[in-house]
């Protein structure tokens, strides 16, 4: 088994498995529901772009028409149109569902098609499901659309990088696992420390990043803002844009074209060719250094080389929170995690606690009741100072 997996790995890119992918990709494909929790660049979406191949190669008497079907469920569309692109390179045939057009109608009917060949079902971001509420329950639908499409004795895979033990066992349960295997791996990282400061004004907080992106331009250390409401993202946007003045684009004076922006925004308002650029520049090389931005677009980029992340306003909770961070310092090199806090009431208890307390490491807030997290084995592993708290006490 391990040797179908590795061959496939190699085929789509990849030239070694971590321990983890190996067992759950092998947990699946034995025919178990499978919970995994991995960290934010771990390399989740490894553990199911391979499995149509595994599953294909293990076929007695294999034949071109009886390739292999994995169904994805994935909270966003950039997301998916992302992965659809990605598996597509790697030389898998790929399509999407993201609405009630043409193609989506298409799509369902090739899964009626190829009922026989679905092999599992994937839960992508599965941490969201609690974060949505009653608003995914229409895509919690769709699933079980989906899933009345599917052989009955389909399996069930779910991943996310964050999950305490009541998350993971509400999850199961609202997805519909049936005695899911779990594979674990904590998502503190050693290389991110974490800070609460005042949140005063855009002018006190924010002049000093824009003064140093003035100078550094695109040596700019490349930045993620989030903000919980959009007006927050544009305020801060056109206050960019307005004292910049030229210096706002590469080379200066450039129009203010997205293709020319050091600095941008990624909203449910922004356009979708301005989204998709955002995307494709953040992951690779770029003029591009800041983004303002909601939290989808955590989820819709897979850059290694963010070196902070903002948060402007409360995270929505712990989980959430992690989440976002994790974005920063995927390549294991020195990050930052910065939140702007107004003492806002509208956190849960654990967010406060991370935010109030003074006394405490704040990593060890933030993650202590993530499965699998222990705080000695933690503190060996540290690349960085922790926290601002641990910081002062060793001064």
């Amino acid at each position: 088994m391990e040797e179908v997996i590795e061959v496939a790995a190699i085929e789509i890119g990849y030239d070694r498995l971590k321990a983890e992918q190996m067992q759950v990709i092998s947990k699946f494909v034995e025919g178990n529901d499978v919970f995994a929790m991995l960290p934010t660049g771990f390399g989740k979406s490894l553990c199911y772009l391979c499995l149509p191949i595994v599953f294909d190669m293990l076929q007695d008497n294999f034949r071109q028409e009886d390739l292999s079907i994995i169904v994805i469920v994935t909270p966003l569309t950039a997301l998916i149109k992302d992965q659809v692109c990605a598996s597509t390179v790697k030389g898998l045939v790929s399509g999407c569902i993201c609405g009630d057009d043409e193609d989506d109608h298409a799509m369902k009917q090739s899964v009626v098609d190829g009922k026989k060949r679905i092999k599992g079902l994937v839960i992508d971001e599965a941490h969201t499901l609690k974060q949505w509420g009653s608003t995914f329950q229409p895509i919690l639908l769709r699933v079980e659309e989906l899933r009345s499409l599917m052989p009955e004795n389909i399996k069930v895979m779910a991943l996310t990088a964050t999950a305490t033990h009541s998350l993971r066992l509400e999850l199961s349960k609202l997805i519909g696992m049936r005695d899911p295997v779990t594979v674990l791996l904590p998502p503190c990282k050693g290389n991110l420390p974490y800070e609460v400061l005042r949140y005063y004004s855009i002018e006190e907080n924010f002049i000093p990043m824009l003064k140093e992106l003035q100078v550094m331009r695109t040596a700019y250390p490349r930045t993620i803002v989030y903000c919980q409401r959009i007006e927050d993202c544009c305020d801060l946007y056109q206050f960019f844009e307005a004292n910049l003045g030229r210096d706002f684009t590469e080379p200066i004076g450039a129009p203010s074209l997205s293709w020319f922006r050091m600095v941008d925004m990624f909203t449910s308002c922004t356009d979708v060719d301005v989204k998709n650029h955002i995307i494709s520049s953040f992951t690779k090389p770029s003029i591009l250094q800041i983004v303002f931005a909601t939290v989808a677009f955590g989820m819709s980029i897979d850059s290694p080389d963010v070196r902070a992340v903002i948060h402007l306003g409360p995270p929505h909770d712990v989980e959430s929170y992690i989440q976002e961070t994790g974005c920063a310092g995927r390549d294991g090199l020195p990050s930052k995690a910065t939140w702007l806090t107004k003492r806002s009431s509208f956190v849960d208890a654990d967010m406060k606690d991370f935010y109030e307390f003074t006394t405490d490491c704040r990593r060890h807030l933030l993650f202590k009741k993530m499965e699998g997290y222990d705080r000695n084995i933690h503190r060996k592993h540290l690349t960085n100072i922790c926290c601002d708290v641990c910081a002062l006490r060793k001064k």
